[in-house]
């Protein structure tokens, strides 16, 4: 159910318009805002398009733990191996989302992936709450932090 309701999320927010305010200063997410991850699992990250732009043509990319895309949005995919490193770069919330929905836009060090294109990573799956919950964690199963 969890993933299912993940997929619609991503199918629905892919494909309107909207809009993100920054929030990588709130101190939640203080644990991971800078810091670099490996993968402890395969992902695939999606080539994203946007409606008002041609088909062929790469918006963003979405980085998915779990889950696929589907829909005329998504114009293509690679998997990530484990091992590969990812970076937190910023936190972002939707201001006109239907539910809370926050993603990380981050960096991927892969020759695959153009860094000058925006990547994003939901926090739905990708993170956990911590012990005293006051700061968002990533999730252990799926990263790793690099000291």
């Amino acid at each position: 159910m969890k993933y299912l309701l993940l997929l619609l999320l991503t199918i629905l927010f892919s494909g309107c318009n909207s809009k993100y305010k920054e929030i990588s200063s709130d101190k939640k997410y203080l644990k991971v805002i800078e810091k670099t991850f490996e993968l402890q699992v395969p992902v695939k990250i999606y080539e994203i398009t946007k409606a008002t732009t041609p088909l062929s043509s790469i918006d963003s990319y979405l980085l998915m733990v779990n889950g696929s895309l589907g829909g005329p949005e998504g114009i293509g995919k690679h998997e990530l191996n484990t091992k590969l490193k990812i970076k937190i770069k910023r936190v972002m919330y939707c201001t006109n989302c239907l539910s809370k929905y926050v993603e990380f836009r981050i960096e991927v060090f892969s020759k695959k992936i153009k860094n000058e294109i925006p990547i994003s990573l939901s926090t739905h799956t990708s993170t956990i709450l911590s012990s005293d919950e006051q700061y968002i964690l990533m999730n252990p199963k799926y990263f790793k932090e690099i000291k």
